[in-house]
């Protein structure tokens, strides 16, 4: 099957399009993975002390070069802290929607306008 072939009136989904499968990230809270190990961020470090460009490093460690210049900028390694969490508009909302949602469906147009009616 070609990734754009429509069988059944169907298109392929995106995580089924050519001859192998896609990888989606699953987010489970309070659990980060490593953006890079220390490991790693020794590898770059010792790398660059060794002389290497930017460049090479990124092409030896498969890395973005962005990314290996974020590593050289830290004087020491810490591990990847997602920023916290920002009040939003809707969080005062928030236990009205988790219970409304469930019950139409999650249909973002019924919960907008069951909303605007009271």
């Amino acid at each position: 099957m070609e990734g754009n072939d429509v069988i059944d009136g169907i298109s392929p989904r995106a995580d089924t399009v050519g001859n192998s499968s896609a990888k989606v990230p699953v987010s489970i809270h309070d659990t980060e993975a490593l953006m890079i190990g220390k490991e790693r961020w020794d590898e770059v470090m010792r790398m660059k002390a060794a002389g290497q460009s930017v460049s090479a490093i990124a092409r030896q460690t498969g890395f973005d070069r962005k990314t290996v210049r974020g590593c050289l900028r830290k004087r020491e390694w810490a591990p990847y802290r997602r920023k916290a969490l920002v009040e939003t508009l809707l969080a005062v909302h928030q236990t009205w929607l988790a219970e409304r949602a469930a019950q139409v469906n999650y249909s973002a147009r019924i919960l907008f306008l069951s909303r605007a009616m009271q």
